[in-house]
């Protein structure tokens, strides 16, 4: 019983004589929240047919869309870095490399991603290409997006 009596006591002490820093309120003026915004940039399907044209095959295809993200001031004056997530599905028995262009107003390239290579029925392809804006400032001038694959050599047709 004498134990219970003390323990009180005991914890009273602990407490009064604890180690503890100084808390320090003035490092929220250190504190940087840099919003991350999240989208869909692209999203196509191409078919066996899109590499024929008049029975021919053809091993080059591209295609040339409009991109508005960067019209906007307030994204455009405040983005510093992007990340783009490359996420292919090849169902054809063909290998092919896509090539991911940004193209001002103009149709001049403005930044061009790393070659993808997409081995035949590959059907997990990820890959995660980053852009540092400042050291890339032509960025913000994009305007459109220019895709473009070209099938590999195969023996299969």
């Amino acid at each position: 019983m004498k134990l219970f009596k003390k323990t009180p006591i005991l914890l009273l002490f602990v407490m009064i004589f604890s180690c503890a820093e100084n808390l320090d309120f003035n490092q929220i003026d250190d504190l940087t929240l840099n919003p991350v915004y999240e989208t869909s940039l692209i999203y196509f399907t191409v078919e066996q047919t899109d590499f024929i044209e008049n029975g021919v095959e053809i091993t080059d295809v591209s295609d040339v869309t409009r991109f508005t993200a960067f019209e906007s001031g307030g994204f455009r004056d405040n983005l510093e870095k992007t990340e783009v997530d490359f996420k292919i599905n090849n169902k054809f028995n063909r290998a092919f490399q896509i090539v991911f262009a940004f193209l001002d107003e103009n149709n001049n390239e403005v930044y061009v991603f790393n070659t993808l290579n997409i081995t035949e029925n590959q059907h997990d392809f990820t890959q995660t290409q980053s852009i540092i804006v400042d050291d890339n400032p032509l960025l913000k001038s994009s305007r459109r997006m220019k895709v473009s694959i070209h099938l590999l050599p195969s023996m299969n047709p």
